[in-house]
């Protein structure tokens, strides 16, 4: 499956910019502004959680659930 997702940012001083910036990369990103990406993004049933990207590992691991549409 596949949706379009933006994303911000705010990793602090002690983030992990680079591992961050290499998943973005890796996804083909795009930056649109500070601390802000938009990626099309493809999933399986298997799909990552939001602690399992760099840089935001304090974040509690779990399934992450995207949202789409006109409003966003």
């Amino acid at each position: 499956m596949h949706t379009a997702m933006w994303m911000s940012y705010d990793l602090g001083v002690k983030g992990d910019y680079e591992g961050l910036y290499a998943w973005l990369d890796d996804h083909d990103a795009k930056e649109c502004g500070n601390s802000v990406a938009f990626l099309r993004y493809e999933y399986s049933a298997d799909f990552e959680t939001i602690a399992s990207i760099p840089g935001l590992g304090m974040a509690p691991v779990g399934h992450l659930s995207y949202s789409a549409g006109p409003n966003m």
